[in-house]
């Protein structure tokens, strides 16, 4: 456990080693300045929580939220996680000031619906203050067009984060392998801040998630501070008072033992696994394919009437594969990694079972809970 570098130096140094080589390995510039957080749910309220000071000018430090003049407004997309809502929510916004921007066809932000909600918001008083894009959606791997949407904020001094806690190791590793990848970090103008998961596609412990910001002066925004209490002077950069060393040392160790080599080879093998997927599922009647995949996420439903795709994952699961059921539009999750290369030929022959099988008998299922409350 840490709590600051006299008590405990080695967790210090641990957290600017693995934010230096994840700056290094996302090729960023030594200006930006990162700190770990604990989850991806996390980062986005840090990223909200900097965004609602910044356009406040350190409301926090008069009376809150609560007396500003004026609501401050949060973008993001129809398709992003759903932490975005959480962070606006915990952030003090409120759900109305949460404004969820439309998606194309690809489920990516719309940028021309951002600038008119900007406009419109503009127009009664209101004043923007962050946009959430993203960079692999959870639930279809779909790219918001980063430059556009940075371009819009960065037009109104708004801040822009990028949530890419999906795609922020895979979309690096597949421009390195030769892949396109249109510009979604620090290297498009307006972006602000980014944050990345390490437990996801950096194959370290879960608990490990970082924010960067573009300058450290931006990176001040979500510094704590007070010496109002017996214990004497204390800063936090981070909602976790006491962090755990645990998934630091994690993410450390497995950063350490893959390598950049490492990483370009397990991201190759799980795209070339989503690949395999996605080609078995436009081969299938009756299943099609949600958006275009553009990193290691699938997602896909039905467009047949007599085929319920919650009964196929209910045929899935019982052969040993669980998928998550999403909706709308109704369709399964899949999250390929580089485990799936060595399975993928199982599971696209149980898929097809699984689809003859609901097919011939009609079956129908329910959509699951993503997450519950006890």
């Amino acid at each position: 456990l840490g709590l600051s570098w006299q008590s405990s130096p080695a967790l210090t140094e641990l957290e600017e080693v693995v934010t230096d080589w994840m700056r290094q390995m996302l090729g960023l510039s030594e200006a930006w300045s990162g700190v770990i957080q604990d989850t991806a749910s996390t980062s986005t309220l840090v990223a909200l929580l900097c965004a609602r000071e910044r356009a406040s000018n350190y409301s926090l430090a008069r009376g809150g939220l609560q007396r500003e003049e004026h609501p401050l407004i949060v973008y993001a997309s129809s398709h992003g996680h759903s932490s975005v809502e959480k962070a606006a929510l915990l952030a003090g916004f409120g759900r109305d000031n949460l404004h969820f921007v439309g998606t194309d066809e690809e489920y990516a932000m719309r940028p021309e619906e951002l600038e008119e909600a900007i406009r419109a918001d503009l127009r009664r008083g209101l004043v923007p203050c962050a946009v959430v894009a993203t960079t692999g959606t959870t639930g279809t791997t779909a790219l918001d067009p980063i430059e556009a949407i940075a371009a819009l904020a960065s037009e109104r001094d708004v801040s822009c984060h990028v949530d890419a806690c999906m795609g922020g190791i895979t979309l690096p590793m597949l421009e390195r392998l030769g892949e396109p990848v249109p510009p979604w970090d620090f290297r498009v103008d307006g972006v602000t801040s980014i944050s990345v998961d390490l437990h996801k596609f950096g194959y370290a412990a879960k608990g490990a998630s970082v924010i960067v910001h573009r300058t450290k002066d931006l990176r001040s925004y979500q510094t704590f501070f007070t010496d109002n209490w017996t214990g004497g002077a204390y800063g936090s950069s981070a909602v976790l008072g006491t962090k755990s060393v645990g998934p630091w040392a994690a993410a450390w160790a497995v950063m350490q033992y893959l390598g950049e080599d490492g990483y370009l080879r397990l991201t190759k093998q799980a795209r070339d696994a989503t690949r395999r997927l996605v080609e078995a599922i436009r081969s299938e009647p009756g299943l099609v394919v949600r958006g275009e995949p553009e990193v290691t996420l699938v997602a896909f439903g039905s467009d047949d009437d007599g085929l319920d795709i919650y009964a196929v994952a209910d045929a899935l699961r019982q052969r040993g594969w669980y998928l998550d059921r999403q909706d709308p539009p109704p369709s399964l999750h899949a999250t390929v990694n580089a485990v799936h290369a060595a399975v993928m030929d199982r599971f696209v022959e149980d898929l097809a079972a699984a689809v003859g099988e609901v097919r011939s008998a009609g079956t129908h299922g329910d959509q699951a809970a993503y997450g519950t409350v006890e």
